[in-house]
């Protein structure tokens, strides 16, 4: 009976050994640095701006550790239950062997966490505690989570290496852009009504005087505009300007008005549409004379903020260049999602006239504000009709193009190349 209490008391100190002790050097593929005191091996650097986390794309309940957008992954921390559900296979990569998701059981933990087949496991939690191994064997892991289960633990965490597709990565790219700066040129009366001081060495508006051409312009100067060239003397040329000094100089010349050139930060504000999943969209409830309307308001809430800002720009009567470049490149990513959504939803035929109401809705939006398309966008917009089942309104979207109606760019080979398949898909 002694042996059997030492055999156990023996077992049980082997365990928390096998727990606090880090992995050795070449033990496994995955090192982790020499663990510090009071920090865990594996933590991550935490990131000034988590786009694939801002972007959506981290699991329901899951802890975004890194991402990596020029390699193309990110990685997460899951909590899973029993049973976990889920079947692992080893792959080479390169030198070094990693373990990923063969299969994932819909009714385990590992489903209910947000793993899917093709993740890469690349960390358990250890058998104590809440730090973070590295594992590179199938071994690894399947030990490391039977002894954390074993010693009563309710769950165990793994750390997930994800890749992203090219257009996870322009969707986390995009979600990180919040803000533009748009330029212009103005030409005001003498006396102009402001003062400039030099801010980072640039000129910039200090304070608007009443009753100056500033105050008059209608919104076109405002505090916190930077001054960035000033007309020539001769006329018809800017030139740039660094101090105020200069900008002083060109307005002192004998002329009734001065031409600037001014750039302004224009705060677009974070891009939250698409978070939002498909299974929220209730269509049945929907009464069929009020889906039309549902339709160009979600179109709309996918846009976001981008298009109430170039509006209030455009009434302000200036060119909005920037802030239109953001929304069409947004639009342009939306197109191409309502068609891929419509190809992988459950009901085909229902998701395709979903898919293409919302085309329609975006380019209505689009139109109405006055929006110049892009080639880009175009391009996008007509080949997402033809993948969603209506080429001959990607036909129509392209021949407004080639007969260059107002708003409407001239078709590029892409463009040209879209707008034949268009064409070609209704006489199949």
């Amino acid at each position: 009976m002694p042996s059997a209490v030492v055999r156990v008391a023996l077992g049980t100190i082997a365990l928390l050994a096998q727990a606090l002790t880090p992995p050795q050097p070449g033990r496994h593929a995955l090192r982790a640095r020499p663990q510090q005191p009071g920090r865990h091996a594996l933590r991550a650097r935490p990131l000034a701006a988590a786009l694939v986390e801002t972007a959506g794309l981290v699991p329901d309940g899951a802890r975004h550790v890194s991402e990596d957008l020029v390699k193309k992954t990110h990685r997460f921390d899951v909590s899973l239950q029993e049973p976990l559900g889920l079947t692992l296979g080893e792959a080479q990569a390169g030198k070094d062997t990693c373990v990923y998701v063969k299969t994932v059981d819909e009714s385990g933990g590992a489903h209910a966490a947000g793993c899917r087949a093709g993740d890469r496991v690349v960390a358990t939690s250890a058998t104590l505690g809440d730090a973070m191994w590295p594992k590179s064997s199938i071994a690894g892991v399947v030990s490391a989570v039977r002894s954390r289960l074993q010693l009563g633990n309710q769950k165990v965490s793994l750390r997930i290496e994800r890749s992203l597709d090219d257009d996870e990565v322009a969707l986390a790219e995009l979600r990180s852009r919040e803000s533009v700066k748009e330029r212009w040129e103005v030409e005001l009366q003498k006396p102009l009504g402001l003062t400039l001081k030099n801010v980072d060495g640039t000129p910039t508006v200090a304070q608007i005087k009443k009753g100056g051409s500033a105050e008059r312009s209608k919104g076109r100067v405002r505090i916190g505009d930077r001054v960035v060239g000033v007309e020539s003397a001769f006329g018809g040329r800017m030139y740039p300007v660094t101090t105020t000094k200069e900008v002083l100089a060109a307005a002192a010349l004998p002329t009734p008005s001065i031409s600037l050139r001014l750039e302004r930060d224009v705060r677009v504000g974070p891009w939250s549409g698409l978070l939002r999943s498909d299974g929220d969209d209730d269509e049945d409830a929907v009464a069929p004379r009020d889906r039309r309307s549902s339709t160009q308001s979600q179109v709309q809430r996918d846009i976001g903020d981008a298009l109430n800002v170039y509006l209030e720009l455009r009434r302000a009567q200036l060119p909005a260049t920037a802030t239109a470049s953001l929304l069409l490149d947004r639009c342009t990513f939306l197109a191409k999602t309502y068609a891929r959504r419509a190809s992988s939803r459950k009901a085909f035929r229902s998701g395709r006239g979903d898919a293409q109401d919302r085309l329609d809705a975006l380019l209505q939006t689009l139109e109405d504000a006055e929006v110049e398309l892009s080639a880009k966008f175009a391009t996008n917009a007509v080949s997402a009709f033809v993948s969603v089942g209506a080429p001959k309104r990607g036909a129509r979207l392209f021949e407004r193009c080639a007969r260059g109606d107002p708003g409407h760019p001239r078709p590029n080979r892409r463009l040209l190349t879209a707008g034949v398949s268009a064409h070609a898909r209704p006489r199949r």
